[in-house]
């Protein structure tokens, strides 16, 4: 049989399956070639189709998955192992020769490295979790053993995101109860994150479980179609726009302004065709062919600080988490500066009760009556910086003069000092200097005063009470 009458052959076998696409793609075809397209291009619902074809199943007309592959778009009828390759005369390649289908509804369909691959899917009455690769050469479809079975069923029971850059898949899903298990069994409701590593064919050894602050309920994760995005995937979830960082385990937030731009887009009434490159976030109208971007910097992303899940051993989640660390750390200074403020406030009491005390028993004393209850305490108590203090203050005292802020200044060292940072250490140095003399001396009075400055009222100067100099001299 010759090449020619071959694809005459091949033309009419394929005629019943297919109609003549609703618009030009060119120009979808030519924007993925020239930019160098690689990701997942997602309807903005289950059920977008951006051409029509005739029904290819003797049982149901199938949604379509469209996926990007070596230069060529691609349309996988869910349900089945068909393959349809959209050609530039606007018509359509047959790829597969299979003749099987209603295994896999739901299913991920991917491209990676140059090969068609699917994962999981729904059919024959039960849930599996299978990765398939397409054999271009056989026209069919084959199994890649796994180390284990995660099921798989995008729509109804999970949400899948492809992180291309490190070739993992994630995916975040219930576990489903089969129809063949007893009814009377209750079906496990946690929600759970595994990860597949496409270059071992791996999964984690453990699952992760679901942070319900971030997840909900999956179906509250289903439309609009999402944006594999490099930072995760965009989800829309209680009226909310995020980002799913699954890699770093963190639920991002989109700002309010972008997330308006991105919703004016996804509620027209069109059925969008959604794909993302770089920081850009395209919409195809597939009824005029036009290609809208709207571009999603980092600066229109908000981290929130919630993890996506959570391992069994919550010690190895605070280690990976710096959200998490950070707040372990703040937890436990408030904790301490509460504490602290606790014991200075019974501190404090202590010495109001001594003072009034004190105060009460000395009231009726003459001023040549009142000393110093214990000079030695007092003297032993305080530093050299405060010794150095107080010494400056009684010989200005002797002589008549007042200390100026720049001598104190000076003794304390803090002269090359900000303003503000020398007027709080200079306070706390006489606060500190009065409450030691009130509590050895027994009176609820200062020992160092202070007054304005004749030639500048916003100025202090200082001195000691000239009735306690003699004594401390």
């Amino acid at each position: 049989m010759n090449k020619k009458l071959y694809k005459i052959l091949v033309l009419l076998f394929l005629l019943p399956f297919f109609s003549k696409a609703q618009v030009d793609l060119d120009s979808l075809i030519q924007h993925l070639q020239e930019s160098h397209f690689e990701g997942v291009i997602s309807g903005k619902t289950h059920t977008t189709k951006i051409f029509k074809l005739t029904q290819v199943s003797n049982c149901y007309e199938g949604n379509h998955h469209y996926i990007w592959n070596k230069n060529k778009l691609i349309t996988l009828v869910d349900g089945s192992g068909k393959l349809l390759e959209y050609q530039t005369d606007h018509s359509f390649k047959r790829l597969d020769s299979t003749c099987y289908d209603g295994y896999n509804f739901g299913a991920f369909n991917f491209s990676y490295r140059d090969t068609l691959f699917s994962l999981g899917g729904y059919g024959f009455w039960q849930f599996n979790g299978m990765l398939r690769y397409f054999d271009e050469k056989a026209g069919g479809w084959e199994v890649i053993p796994t180390d284990k079975t995660v099921p798989v069923m995008n729509l109804i029971y999970s949400k899948t995101y492809y992180d291309i850059t490190d070739k993992k898949i994630y995916v975040a899903y219930l576990n489903p109860k089969q129809h063949y298990e007893n009814p009377s069994i209750d079906q496990d409701r946690t929600m759970y994150v595994q990860c597949l590593d496409l270059v071992s064919k791996k999964w984690w050894s453990e699952p992760r479980i679901c942070n319900s602050v971030a997840f909900g309920q999956i179906a509250g994760l289903l439309t609009p179609g999402p944006f594999h995005l490099k930072e995760g995937i965009f989800v829309r979830y209680d009226n909310n726009d995020y980002i799913y960082d699954f890699k770093n385990n963190l639920l991002k937030k989109i700002k309010l302004e972008k997330k308006t731009q991105i919703e004016n887009w996804l509620f027209q009434n069109h059925d969008w065709l959604l794909f993302s490159k770089d920081s850009s976030l395209f919409f195809y109208n597939p009824t005029n062919g036009v290609i809208d971007t709207l571009v999603l910097s980092k600066s229109d992303i908000i981290e929130t600080g919630i993890p996506l899940y959570y391992t069994k051993n919550t010690t190895l989640l605070y280690i990976q988490n710096p959200f998490v660390i950070a707040g372990i750390i703040g937890s436990v200074l408030i904790i301490g500066a509460l504490i602290w403020l606790f014991f200075l406030y019974n501190k404090l009491k202590k010495r109001n009760e001594f003072l009034l005390n004190a105060h009460m028993s000395n009231g009726k004393k003459s001023e040549s009556e009142k000393v110093i209850a214990n000079h030695e305490s007092f003297r032993e108590n305080l530093t050299e910086i405060e010794k150095g203090l107080l010494e400056v203050l009684i010989n200005h005292t002797v002589q008549n003069e007042m200390t100026t802020i720049n001598e104190m200044n000076q003794v304390l060292g803090i002269s090359n000092k900000p303003t503000k940072v020398q007027n709080n250490i200079r306070s706390t140095a006489i606060q500190i200097i009065n409450k030691k003399f009130s509590v050895y001396s027994g009176l609820a009075d200062d020992l160092i005063e202070k007054q304005r400055t004749e030639f500048d009222k916003r100025f202090f100067e200082y001195s000691i009470q000239k009735k306690y100099l003699n004594k401390l001299k």
